[in-house]
């Protein structure tokens, strides 16, 4: 039995899970599946042999968000599974053997090689965590299930790979163990502190430090590239790293015809449709200025 204080509970009939075709869609696809179900598609290794960028492979998480939301840490609204990853420290028995008497799945991750183990613990919960208490809950399963988990990943909207070896050459495993108990947070979440009243002060920002830290954020924020495409009366179509916004107002000829990609890894600047008559483009960051 793992140290701390861990309780068990009734396994859960079904789990709600949200998948994504890749790491940068924003759309989450949810389902609501069984544990068995669950875990024929993490037991699977699609050989990925083409894929040069890991970001482009299917992935998934635990939570639940918000109808016709962003799928952002903000619009969480519960969690179904506790999902660690396990990248230094333990060797797959001995972490395994942490998470008895729980119904749990393993499987080995991208980076993973027999001389560096690299993996994936999943826990279906017996209850839904609410995603504003899962920051608090996860860090305290974590220090009772005592292992070298990865801290990075405790945000509640965290996506992980599906299983899929870089290549055949690559060794890769899994393991399931169901039973009738689950783990159980719930008990872990703690109620927020009364809160105080005390004085506040006003802090006046700059303005000119305020346009900067919209520039900055233009220049790599896919979020912050779509809340502007809506700002300026946009539309967003795709998805994933070929999500755009189209209809932008252009500076130059005026005409809504002005087009971005959202993830900025791809392309940075925007261009106006009408390049023979206009030939706008420049960064996004340009677009402020047309801002009702």
């Amino acid at each position: 039995m793992p140290a701390g204080p861990l309780r068990g509970g009734p396994r859960p009939p079904s789990l709600t899970i949200s998948f994504f075709p890749d790491v940068f869609d924003q759309h989450p696809h949810v389902r609501t599946v069984g544990w068995e179900r669950l875990t024929e598609r993490l037991t699977r290794f699609p050989v990925q042999s083409n894929t040069r960028d890991k970001r482009c492979l299917p992935c998934w998480t635990p939570a639940s968000f918000e109808p016709d939301e962003p799928a952002t840490a903000e619009h969480v609204t519960a969690l179904s599974c506790l999902v660690l990853d396990i990248d230094e420290g333990l060797d797959i028995d001995t972490s395994w053997a942490q998470t008895e008497p729980y119904t749990a799945a393993l499987h080995t991750s991208w980076s993973h090689s027999p001389d560096a183990p690299r993996f994936r613990l999943v826990l279906p919960l017996a209850r839904p965590v609410p995603g504003t208490r899962w920051t608090q809950v996860w860090a305290a399963a974590v220090e009772g299930l005592s292992l070298p988990i990865d801290r990075k990943c405790v945000n509640a909207n965290r996506r992980y790979l599906l299983p899929a070896p870089p290549s055949e050459d690559v060794e890769h495993c899994s393991l399931v163990r169901t039973t009738d108990l689950a783990l159980d947070l719930v008990p872990l979440q703690r109620s927020p502190p009364p809160r105080r009243h005390t004085p506040t002060r006003r802090i006046v920002v700059p303005h000119y430090l305020m346009e900067r830290a919209a520039r900055k954020r233009l220049a790599w924020n896919p979020d912050a590239r779509a809340r502007l495409a809506e700002t300026l009366g946009g539309q967003i179509r795709g998805s994933g790293r070929t999500q755009r916004a189209e209809h932008i107002p252009c500076p130059g000829c005026g005409r809504s015809s002005v087009w971005f990609l959202l993830a900025p890894e791809q392309a940075t600047r925007a261009r106006c449709n009408h390049q023979n008559s206009c030939g706008w483009s420049g960064p996004v960051t340009d677009l402020l200025g047309s801002t009702p």
